[in-house]
């Protein structure tokens, strides 16, 4: 290595200097665990760290979500396996010295260059938990979605924002239940109406539905995996593309799931994503979690007619996943969601909504479609929207505290008093217009907004507001808004 661990004396923790990949390679040879330099998701890892950076490596260290997974588990069986881990915490600089960790200087520098952290444990799949700050690393251009985490290192305090992370180990965890948990682990961390589930505590409410042993996993199927998350607190919803298992026929015509699994992606909503395909002969079949997606370009998009209108959807092709079988944070195409495998693709999506959510995509998305398309209300085909400059439509769902928020600041005083005086359900739909134009200069010209908590039966009374040149609802101005797409 370009610099041997430096020992604390009063443990065993040790700091480790990184200047290139082969110090990396060096670390993980030195590392007392399985061969870190052949596995997967080290090697992924190592290249989005930027360099020069520092490891501090504490071994052994007690990790909450490794221990519960070996007395459930693992303790039992006849084969040695330590219940201790080890801890790499990481940091973008070179310069971290063990006086950092006693003075107030050293400690901001230590909470400003940290990167995150990874969890090794005593297994063949050496990879526990890995939560790293995503605005940190050498990635592509991408939205994704993040909530804070707090740990603590040699005493000092360190927030960060990342997304939970871990591998399965194949026996107790495998995909389903690792997803399960990065979910629970997401959502107790943000909001306070969920908790934090720990793998034995997962695998309890599988038993609940299971009519076999759960131990040794063998997987979930999506039934298993929504009955778990309803017994969580989610109201969750369940997307099937295709007709049957062994059907390529599709549900929804014209590229409609592609549609609604965005939506929900842009609302930052995380969403089991189930991959089937095959691999070396056999059938494969995986689940993910889409977290985010990469930067859209809609340029050389070609609209879709919709019989009045010709509308441009600002939807990418790829999406950032959460794959416990590579590393956090990877790029994956709607139409081969995992490289590697023969004739991947996404056989389900699973959406945790929450319990008062009732009015779902696909229903908001007609519901959206059918008044821009009236011949009362809808947008016109004029001079200002052809083929060449097509409407671009753009739908999530949001909360209206966050909304009234975030469009206070970005609207004319007018319009913001107006949006602030009107009262709005919890949760809303909202589905923002452009053309070709406007949207490469990342503004705006309407908006429509419907109530999430109505159900489908309300059909277009659920439409709250609507503001766009030429139609206005709820005496709302008619001269166009013109907003920055800010997120």
């Amino acid at each position: 290595m370009a610099s041997t661990g430096e020992i604390s004396r009063a443990t065993k923790d040790k700091l480790y200097r990184i200047s290139s990949q082969v110090d990396w390679s060096d670390l993980g040879r030195e590392v007392k665990t399985a061969d870190l330099v052949k596995n997967e998701t080290w090697k992924a890892m190592i290249t989005r760290i930027p360099l020069p950076a520092t490891v501090l490596v504490e071994d052994p260290y007690v990790d909450y979500f490794f221990r519960d997974t070996y007395y459930a588990y693992f303790s039992g069986k006849h084969s040695p396996v330590s219940r201790d881990c080890i801890r790499l915490s990481i940091f973008q600089s070179i310069d971290i010295e063990w006086e950092d960790f006693f003075s107030v200087e050293g400690q901001k520098r230590i909470q400003e260059s940290f990167v995150g952290l990874a969890i090794l444990r005593d297994l063949r799949r050496p990879f526990g938990r890995l939560l790293l700050d995503a605005r940190k690393l050498n990635l592509p251009e991408m939205y994704v979605r993040l909530t804070e985490y707090e740990v603590v290192i040699r005493g000092v305090h360190i927030a960060f924002q990342s997304y939970p992370f871990a591998s399965q180990d194949g026996e107790m965890m495998t995909c389903a239940e690792t997803t399960l948990w990065s979910i629970a682990d997401y959502y107790g961390h943000r909001y306070p109406e969920y908790k934090i589930s720990s793998p034995s505590e997962i695998q309890a409410l599988v038993k609940r539905t299971s009519f076999e042993r759960t131990i040794p996993s063998t997987g979930l199927n999506y039934m298993q995996i929504t009955s778990v998350l309803r017994e969580m607190g989610f109201s969750p919803k369940v997307y099937s593309r295709f007709t049957n298992a062994s059907s390529t026929q599709e549900l929804y015509p014209d590229g409609k799931f592609h549609r609604i699994l965005h939506y929900y992606v842009e609302s930052g909503i995380p969403i089991i994503v189930g991959i089937t395909g095959g691999q070396n002969g056999k059938p494969y079949n995986h689940a993910v979690v889409f977290v985010g997606h990469k930067a859209n370009d809609i340029t050389n998009r070609a609209p879709r007619n919709t019989g009045s209108l010709c509308i441009v959807d600002a939807i990418p092709d790829d999406y950032v996943m959460m794959n416990d079988n590579l590393s956090p944070f990877e790029l994956s195409s709607f139409s081969a969601p995992i490289p590697g495998v023969d004739e991947s693709r996404i056989k389900y999506i699973i959406v945790p909504l929450y319990k008062r959510i009732h009015l779902e995509a696909a229903q908001a998305s007609d519901i959206f479609h059918t008044f821009l398309s009236s011949p009362d209300h809808g947008i016109k085909m004029d001079d200002k929207l052809s083929l060449e400059n097509p409407l671009v439509l753009r739908i999530f769902l949001t909360s209206s505290r966050k909304y009234k928020s975030f469009r206070a600041t970005r609207s004319n005083r007018l319009f913001a008093k107006h949006l602030l005086d009107l009262p709005l359900p919890k949760f809303i739909w909202v589905a923002e217009l452009s053309t070709r134009a406007l949207y490469a200069s990342g503004k705006a010209c309407g908006e429509l907004i419907l109530d999430a908590t109505e159900s489908i039966n309300a059909g277009q009374n659920s439409l709250l507001m609507v503001h766009y040149p030429g139609s206005s609802v709820s005496d709302i101005p008619t001269n166009p808004l013109l907003i920055c797409l800010k997120r």
